[in-house]
């Protein structure tokens, strides 16, 4: 009676008896029949298994299953990284853009302002006209500027990228020429892309 066997063929699936049911409660474990003391192995896909090695078949599957889960974890831990380095670089973007706007705003006021830009020429020494173009001329740079920003963080795109590259190289001697000075970051793109 220890060695017995549970076998349950395709006869006995068809037409349920005692012995069937038993059977099925003998793969389903050992904690789902009273008598399972005297059970000792399972017939299963052919091969004779003792419930210990269900036992560590069941114990390899959950061990695979925690791999499994971890992996999928990481993957999301890696994922979620990649969104808040995304949405860091965007929130600088905006804040530096805003800064940007900010300052092209009131370059545009003391240009368009009679008052602001007679008030202005006459602190640094020079006609209306000079301080204009010369806010002008600031105000192109704080634009490049921001732009430059951009592509710093990954936000700006090939094309607009070349258009900034070109204009600097065209501008630049033009804003030496007018006694402009123009920020680090524009200086060094400068020098990089072929400025002298």
């Amino acid at each position: 009676m220890r060695n017995q066997v549970c076998v349950i063929t395709a006869a006995e699936r068809l037409r349920p008896t005692k012995q069937t049911m038993i059977s099925t409660l003998c793969v389903l474990g050992p904690s789902l029949l009273r008598s399972s003391a005297h059970v000792r192995d399972v017939i299963c896909l052919g091969y004779v298994v003792t419930l210990s090695d269900l036992g560590n078949l069941g114990e390899v599957l959950g061990s695979l299953g925690v791999l499994l889960t971890l992996i999928y974890l990481a993957i999301q831990v890696r994922h979620s990284k990649n969104l808040l380095e995304e949405n860091r670089k965007i929130a600088l973007s905006q804040v530096y853009g805003s800064r940007a706007t900010s300052r092209i705003e009131d370059l545009r006021q003391s240009i368009d302002s009679p008052y602001v830009a007679k008030l202005a020429a006459e602190i640094e020494g020079i006609s209306e006209d000079d301080y204009r173009r010369n806010s002008l001329l600031r105000k192109n740079i704080v634009h490049i500027d921001n732009m430059l920003f951009q592509n710093e963080l990954g936000l700006v795109d090939e094309e607009t990228r070349d258009r900034v590259t070109r204009i600097i190289l065209k501008d630049y001697p033009t804003w030496e020429k007018y006694g402009i000075e123009a920020n680090m970051r524009v200086k060094k793109w400068y020098r990089e892309h072929g400025g002298t």
